[in-house]
């Protein structure tokens, strides 16, 4: 498998997932069903994964910064933290990030502000620093995450990692 069949497969489980969160109508606040999910059953697959906790730094439609998680914009508190999944590649770190629609969507709707168009609905990529998105992993915000994965219901979990993990092992092997 070469880099560019690692991307498209991933790019595959991402929006399965995106669309079956979205059917059940959990759409905010998941990121760390995502990262988790993915990391797990990813490794269970036989791929090298991380699940990673920290900051999501994105761009407003004028290119302001906003800072999701523990940060203010316009005194609102816009996300306490992100979670993503990192995934080791023939020595390079790729971000698998399925949940960007869903920020983007919340940060539409809960607080009227619009993201720069640049942005995708799913990252999967080896910048974590770029103008319109950057990623700041701190392992302090691995317990909130883990916090909020207490709070989920386990077959939704549980489904999802099964799901990843089967796709993951067809990409992988072939099978």
């Amino acid at each position: 498998m070469n880099e560019q069949e690692l991307i498209a497969g991933l790019k595959k489980i991402s929006t399965s997932i995106s669309l079956f969160l979205a059917t059940i109508q959990m759409p905010y606040g998941c990121c760390f069903v995502f990262g988790h999910a993915l990391a797990e059953g990813l490794s269970q697959a036989g791929f090298e994964t991380r699940e990673v906790s920290g900051t999501l730094i994105l761009a407003d439609k004028n290119d302001r910064k906003i800072i999701y998680g523990s940060k203010k914009y316009k005194g609102k508190n816009v996300g306490d933290f992100h979670t993503w999944c990192e995934i080791m590649f023939e020595g390079k770190v790729i971000i698998v990030d399925p949940s960007l629609f869903f920020n983007q969507l919340y940060l539409k709707r809960e607080e009227n502000i619009k993201l720069n168009q640049k942005i995708p609905e799913i990252y999967i990529g080896s910048v974590k620093d770029s103008w319109h998105l950057t990623y700041i992993e701190d392992p302090t915000l691995v317990c909130h995450s883990k916090d909020c994965l207490k709070g989920t219901v386990p077959w939704l979990v549980e489904h999802l990692i099964k799901s990843v993990n089967e796709t993951g092992k067809l990409m992988k092997y072939g099978k």
